[in-house]
């Protein structure tokens, strides 16, 4: 059993390796993401690049229907652990 955003998920054995690639994939994605935009905010570059990544994830939020939050029986646990870096990459620069 997996914690993501205080939601406990469980995963199947059958699909692990699945799930490890597909995390392997999504935390590569993220991480180089996070550090571009780290990286442009810091030095005041990129600035129309920034706010049109940031646009298009507000805008893939907000197009998910609500209930889907909430009933994590049907989300894969990997969706969760990229929502709960990408929360945590934003608080982290909120405080900047």
């Amino acid at each position: 059993m997996i914690t993501y955003i205080g939601i406990s998920v469980e995963e199947s054995s059958g699909n692990m390796a699945t799930l490890g690639l597909a995390r392997v994939g999504a935390h590569a994605a993220l991480s180089f993401t996070f550090a571009f935009l780290k990286r442009a905010w810091r030095y005041g570059e990129d600035s129309e690049l920034c706010a049109e990544v940031l646009q298009d994830a507000l805008m893939t939020m907000r197009a998910l229907p609500v209930a889907l939050l909430f009933d994590v029986s049907s989300v894969s646990p990997i969706w969760l652990e990229v929502v709960d870096r990408s929360m945590k990459f934003l608080m982290d620069m909120q405080k900047r």
